[in-house]
C-alpha cells in the first residue's frame, strides 16, 4: 500500500487574507482540508505561542488531535481565524472577539458600535495631545 503524503499550498495575499489548499484524500474519494499548528502559524504569520493562547481561552479550540497529539485545525477552524484576525485588526481585545464569535450578529454590530465610540474618544485625546504639543512647541521655540 503506497501512502500519498498530504498537499498544503498557502496564499497569503495582499490584505493578509489566507488561501489555504491542504487536502487530505478520504475514503469516499472527497477532499478535507486540515492544518497542523505549526502549518497554520506559518501561514498567517502568527506564533505557535498565539495560536496556543487562542486554544487556552477558548477562542479558537483545534478541531482535532493526530495520533501524535498535535492539534489539528479544521477549514471551520481556518475560517474561524481569519475573523479573529479580521476582528483583531480592527483593534478589538481578545475577549470582545470572543464574544462577538460566541453571539450572534446584533453582539457583534453593538460590539463594533462601542469599538467605535471608543476609537473617537481616543482621536479626540490625541487631538488635545497634538494641540498641547504644537503649544509647547511654540512656546519652546520664542
Amino acid at each position: 500500500m503506497r501512502v500519498k503524503k498530504n498537499l498544503l499550498h498557502l496564499t497569503l495575499r495582499e490584505d493578509r487574507s489566507l488561501i489555504v489548499e491542504t487536502m487530505e484524500p478520504r475514503m469516499n474519494g472527497t477532499m478535507k482540508m486540515f492544518l497542523r499548528v505549526g502549518d497554520l502559524a506559518k501561514a498567517t504569520g502568527l506564533s505557535v505561542r498565539a495560536l496556543h493562547h487562542y486554544e487556552e481561552i477558548g477562542l479558537l479550540p483545534p478541531s482535532t488531535r493526530n495520533d501524535a497529539g498535535h492539534r489539528v485545525y479544521s477549514e471551520k477552524d481556518i475560517e474561524k481565524l481569519q475573523q479573529i484576525i479580521s476582528l483583531k485588526q480592527l483593534g478589538l481585545s481578545l475577549g470582545d472577539i470572543g464574544r462577538c464569535l460566541k453571539e450572534k450578529a446584533p453582539s457583534l454590530l453593538e460590539t463594533i458600535r462601542e469599538h467605535r465610540q471608543q476609537v473617537l474618544e481616543r482621536r479626540d485625546q490625541l487631538g488635545q495631545l497634538h494641540d498641547q504639543l504644537l503649544l509647547l512647541e511654540r512656546t519652546l521655540e520664542t
